[in-house]
């Protein structure tokens, strides 16, 4: 069994890395590479989820729903795992100016419950519960449990993907163009 998969599919930690490597380059050729290896070795399901999460949302276009986790939520969940003080959290997201980079700072360098590494499809499920679940607690709850098992990197994407803020240098357009050029298409026919 590859490092990147466990039983139950691909590591969410790959993921994290692969959306680390295309946000340290700005050159388009270099993210397009990025994203062919790393979106190449996924099975179907998880191509999909993968898919959506580079580009930042984990549901379809199409899909209405939402997760609602909101700043405030996510950060109190980061304050519970990390240890530090709220204040001194406020700080670095105003020096950093994001959420997903204070998470990386400051979530603690092993996984709070270590354990089984989260996979892709694990964290999907977690974020179509969370969208299913009325109520901010409930949701920190949820977001708790899966960032417990998370390392500082994995933390970071999960943070920006409940808050809705990726920014990490890649447009849905250039996932697509990976995925066309993999599958030996023109962009038009996979959209």
């Amino acid at each position: 069994m590859s490092e990147s998969r466990v039983a139950g599919g691909s590591l969410f930690g790959r993921f994290a890395q692969a959306a680390e490597a295309v946000r340290g380059t700005t050159k388009r050729l270099e993210k397009l590479a990025v994203l062919a290896e790393y979106l190449g070795g996924l099975s179907d399901d998880d191509l999909a989820v993968a898919c959506r999460l580079l580009s930042g949302n984990p549901f379809p276009a199409s899909d209405a729903r939402t997760l609602n986790v909101g700043w405030a939520n996510a950060s109190a969940v980061m304050v519970d795992l990390s240890g530090v003080e709220p204040g001194e959290l406020g700080t670095l997201a105003v020096r950093l100016g994001d959420l997903g980079d204070v998470a990386e700072q400051i979530m603690p360098r092993e996984p709070v419950e270590p354990g089984r590494p989260i996979t892709l499809q694990e964290a999907q499920e977690c974020f179509e519960t969370i969208a299913h679940t009325r109520g901010t607690g409930a949701k920190a709850v949820l977001l708790r449990g899966l960032l417990a098992r998370a390392t500082p990197v994995e933390a970071k994407y999960i943070v920006k993907l409940v808050t809705g803020d990726m920014r990490m240098g890649l447009k849905e357009s250039l996932v697509e163009e990976a995925l066309a050029r993999m599958a030996g298409l023109k962009t038009e026919e996979i959209q």
